[in-house]
Formats: C-alpha cells, sequence, structure tokens
C-alpha cells in the first residue's frame, strides 16, 4: 500500500360573520356546538377491511424510483443494483429494503427460468444463487424492513431451496478478467477515476497483494450495501484526495467487506497503488475492510477472499506462491497478524499439497 492514509431535515383565515337574526343566532349556536362536537371526537374504526395494498414509504417526500413497477427482467436488476449504489448514502429508506429484497428475489427467480430451460450461463447458477440468498438474509435481519418484506424475503429464500444447495463458486474462464459476483463501481458510486495519474498494467499479473483498510475509526457496517458502498467511497476519497497520495484512483483492485461482498475497485487494465513503488508493478491488490492487527477477519470475509484469490489466479496463472501480505513486500503492519496468519497459511497448503504429493509419489515407486 503505498504510504496510503489511515482514514481516516397560515393559521386558517376566517371569513367575517354576516349580521343574523337574533331566532336564527339561537339556531346557529346550537348547531355550532353539535359541529364543534364533531371536530373534537374521535372517529369510529372502519368496519369495512380494504382489499390488501402494498406498503408504502412513512417519509412523504420519497420519491418513488423508475424500476417500481417494472417487469421482471436482469436489466431491471441492473437498475435497482445501480439505484442502491447512488442511494446508498442517504438514510435507511423504505425503497432501499425494497430494493434489495426485490433485487435478490429477481434474481433467483431469473435464475430458476433460465435452470429450466437449461440456459444459465455455465458456472453462474451457484453464485447466485449464493449472492441472493446473502441478501435475502440481510432483509430478513434488517431492523428497517416491515413484516411484510421480511414474509416475502422468507418465501424466497425457502423457495431457493428448489434450486439446489449452491456450491463453491466455480472457477472463471482462462480469460476471465474479474470474479464473477462483484458490486460494481456504478453501485458502490465510485468517483471517476483520473487515469492520466495512473499507469497502464503491462505483461499481464504475476501476484496477489492481501491488505486491510486499517481505519483507526472504522465505519459502524450494519449489514446492509449500502454501508458498506460508503465504507469503500471512503477509502477511495482517502487514496485520491489524501494530503500524501492525489492516486488517480481508490489503489485497491478488489475490496471485501465483512460480509463476504466483493466490490470492484480499480479497474485491472491499470497497475495498482497499494504496495509501494515497484512493488505495484503486475501486482492485484485486495483489501479486506477492518483492522486486523487485533480483531479477527469474519468467516465470510474469509471465505470471499478465498474464492477471489483462487479464481484470479487461474484467470491469470499466478502461482499460489505469489500471494503475499503487504508486510511481505514492504515494513508495515499490514494486513494486521490475524489476517497475515490466513495468508501465510494459504500459501502452506500448496506446500502441503506437494509433499503429500511427493510422498504418494515415492511410495508408488517402492
Amino acid at each position: 500500500m503505498e504510504s496510503r492514509p489511515r482514514a481516516a431535515r397560515t393559521l386558517p383565515h376566517h371569513e367575517a360573520s354576516p349580521r343574523i337574526p337574533t331566532r336564527a343566532r339561537s339556531w346557529c349556536a346550537a348547531a355550532l356546538v353539535v359541529l364543534a362536537a364533531c371536530r373534537t371526537t374521535t372517529p369510529a374504526p372502519e368496519t369495512v377491511n380494504p382489499a390488501p395494498v402494498a406498503p408504502r414509504p412513512e417519509a412523504a417526500t420519497e420519491v418513488t424510483p423508475r424500476w417500481v413497477g417494472e417487469p421482471l427482467s436482469w436489466d431491471k436488476l441492473k437498475e435497482i443494483d445501480a439505484w442502491l449504489g447512488v442511494h446508498s448514502s442517504t438514510p435507511k429508506s423504505y425503497w432501499q429494503v425494497e430494493g434489495e429484497l426485490q433485487l435478490n428475489a429477481g434474481r433467483l427467480e431469473l435464475s430458476r427460468r433460465e435452470s429450466e430451460k437449461d440456459k444459465a450461463p455455465a458456472g453462474s447458477l451457484a453464485t447466485r444463487i449464493q449472492t441472493a440468498r446473502a441478501g435475502l438474509q440481510r432483509v430478513i435481519d434488517d431492523p428497517e424492513a416491515s413484516d411484510g418484506q421480511k414474509k416475502r424475503a422468507q418465501d424466497a429464500l425457502a423457495h431457493s431451496d428448489r434450486l439446489g444447495e449452491p456450491g463453491p463458486l466455480v472457477h472463471a474462464p482462462s480469460n476471465a478478467a474479474a470474479p464473477m459476483s462483484l458490486v460494481t463501481r456504478a453501485a458502490w458510486g465510485a468517483m471517476p477515476a483520473h487515469t492520466d495519474h495512473m499507469e497502464k498494467n503491462e505483461g499481464g499479473w504475476r501476484r496477489i497483494t492481501v491488505h486491510h483498510s486499517a481505519e483507526p475509526n472504522p465505519p459502524p457496517l450494519d449489514g446492509s450495501v449500502g454501508e458498506s458502498a460508503a465504507a469503500v467511497r471512503s477509502i477511495q476519497k482517502a487514496h485520491m484526495e489524501g494530503k500524501e497520495t492525489h492516486y488517480g484512483d481508490i489503489g485497491y483492485h478488489f475490496v471485501i467487506d465483512p460480509f463476504g461482498r466483493v466490490f470492484q475497485g480499480r479497474d485491472l487494465a491499470w497497475q495498482g497503488a497499494h504496495a509501494h513503488g515497484d512493488n505495484n508493478v503486475r501486482n492485484i491488490g485486495v483489501c479486506l475492510i477492518g483492522n486486523f492487527e487485533d480483531d479477527h477477519p469474519t468467516k465470510a470475509a474469509l471465505e470471499a477472499l478465498r474464492r477471489l484469490v483462487d479464481q484470479l489466479r487461474k484467470s491469470y496463472n499466478i502461482s499460489r506462491s505469489e500471494v503475499y501480505g503487504h508486510c511481505d513486500l514492504w515494513n508495515t503492519e499490514c494486513p494486521g497478524r490475524n489476517l497475515e496468519r490466513w495468508v501465510k497459511e494459504y500459501a502452506h497448503e500448496s506446500s502441503s499439497l506437494v509433499r503429500s504429493s511427493s510422498a504418494m509419489h515415492a511410495a508408488a515407486l517402492k
């Protein structure tokens, strides 16, 4: 990581009464008493049950998103995903919960349709199911979700069993340039990159370096994509506007939140700015949100890290031994001792496999 900073809402007008005869005034006075009683008496509850309607947001100022009412399609889901990213920095609203619900229930439904017709892209079904289930579970756990939204999420989650249990992420083909399931830059609201301050990556990729974000005051993530997106934007802002950095973009190529979401960082067309100087050459940077010198990364984050690193290695023919912690390349505590331990164990798996293979080969020769 290149000297990156530690990030750091008339009175009513009464018309004058005309003069009224004395006898009429007595009748008027009586009528006013009745009217006053009507105004101060609480109306009786409705006795007719209205037809059920979709729940509405409580805030009268909320604007209904354009995607509401659109027919289900992958294009609609992309629109919802982008909308969630744009609105991730605003206070949690009904429509944000509804967006995550419709996005993930829609993923399951469209995947089911494609699966029945044998049209699901190879290797993507398990990823879609896993992503959708995680999103639906977030709606169920969200204190801002209505009872109706939670019930719909539970129903969709139960119906997803028909698609089978999702397995691990399938590796991308050799020419793939990114993980199969990403929160895109548009979705998390990335600032445009200043490519005149960046260097093109030349010659492919030969190593991967793991980091932690290590903020002195970590953001209070609540499990929503909006809060995590705000954290990623904060990292990008620190990298691009820091006193000592002024990078052309976020320094990392990928950022992983504690809930296992992988955010697209700097485009892989460009060399990163995360490992200091020449250490960035042909080096993919992956950062986990958190400080792991004392804390421990979550199981979801480590599982996402393993899938991502496995896939990147396969895509770019990177040796397992070329996966590093930042401290392996520079004098720093990054990625924290508890994450560096994972990096060492990941590399050790290679050595264990080699020793096991060699032992089996030697036994076969006896």
